[in-house]
């Protein structure tokens, strides 16, 4: 009789642990990624200056590279009326030599032997350097494409080194407006990325994790397995530049509030899953940037669980309200405006 009853306790407690298990989960949302300097929204202007030799302006136009250059909340205008001043110098290109690769590989045969399987690659080396500047009142940038000799590589091969040498001859024309063209788009695009993190608006993407009930026996199974699926769904198809489906993360928040108002704080199963659930509470209102509330609940977790969870909260909080003070703004979720010239 003792070890029928044992055994009921037993099976009693397990399903009471049951009932109040939770998983783990994490979901990538897009946000505003903040640029190194702030500049006031009416300041935003900039102009664009190309330079190059005749021979480089021979393959490509300085101004089709300058309409090229955008990046947001930033107005492009002339030079006299410009806050920050871009300059792309493409230098001299020099074409230094062809060199042909000898890529060679051996291979065994079945009889024991070794086969030799002949690949030679054409290449040329060449000086091409590109100088990217941005001089603002708030800050600068600079950087340097092709800062020294590089390398082009042919993408065709051959059996031979005599084969090689002579595609390389007879494409050499082609293989330089290749390599101008190709080497003037990466710099476009490595002025733009450069403008992006020093003084624009990019896209990035940040973390939230957050626990929920996942017990099929307990009775809050269904509710919180809808809405684990619906941060994941508002997490996929969040955008930096509006933000995430206020209503709905806002269910979602007081959905597991609800929750945490019934568990049972002095079980220590149920303290244990109320702990988790404040933890997502505090969580999603980070991923809805409303630093008051996650902060409040992550100070709740800090005075009643005395654990370093709701602290590492806090230290996310804080350095979001830093960026929020630098950057005279409430919110990661917004389109960047540029001013009107």
């Amino acid at each position: 009789m003792k070890l029928i009853t044992l055994l009921f306790i037993i099976c009693v407690s397990t399903v009471a642990m049951a009932q109040f298990g939770t998983e783990r989960e994490a979901a990538r949302y897009r946000v505003v990624d903040f640029p190194r300097y702030y500049v006031e929204q009416s300041q935003r202007t900039y102009c664009v200056d190309v330079k190059m030799s005749k021979k480089v302006g021979s393959y490509v136009d300085a101004d089709e590279l300058i309409d090229r250059i955008s990046f947001s909340g930033w107005t492009k205008t002339d030079a006299e009326h410009a806050n920050m001043r871009m300059a792309i110098e493409f230098g001299d290109f020099i074409y230094e030599a062809t060199e042909i690769l000898d890529q060679s590989t051996e291979e065994k045969t079945k009889d024991g032997g070794v086969k030799r399987k002949p690949l030679f690659i054409g290449t040329i080396k060449y000086t091409f350097p590109i100088k990217i500047s941005m001089i603002a009142s708030e800050g600068k940038y600079s950087s340097q494409i092709n800062d020294g000799l590089a390398v082009f590589k042919c993408e065709k091969n051959f059996e031979t080194r005599k084969a090689a040498s002579e595609y390389m001859r007879e494409n050499k024309d082609v293989f330089v407006e290749k390599i101008i063209v190709g080497d003037a788009d990466i710099a476009i695009r490595a002025a733009n990325s450069g403008a992006t993190r020093s003084f624009g608006f990019g896209s990035t993407t940040e973390k939230v994790e957050y626990y929920y009930l996942d017990s099929k026996k307990g009775k809050y199974f269904e509710q919180q397995k809808e809405d684990a699926d619906a941060i994941e769904v508002m997490a996929k198809g969040s955008n930096a530049n509006e933000p995430i489906n206020p209503e709905g993360i806002a269910a979602v928040i007081d959905h597991f509030i609800g929750i945490i108002n019934e568990l049972d704080n002095n079980d220590k199963k149920q303290k244990k899953a109320r702990n988790k659930l404040m933890i997502s509470v505090a969580e999603l209102n980070l991923m809805r940037d409303d630093l008051e509330a996650c902060a409040s609940w992550a100070q709740r977790i800090v005075d009643e669980y005395k654990d370093n969870d709701g602290k590492d909260i806090l230290d996310k909080v804080n350095k979001v309200r830093e960026m929020f003070e630098k950057h005279h703004v409430t919110s990661r979720h917004f389109s960047p405006v540029a001013p009107e010239l």
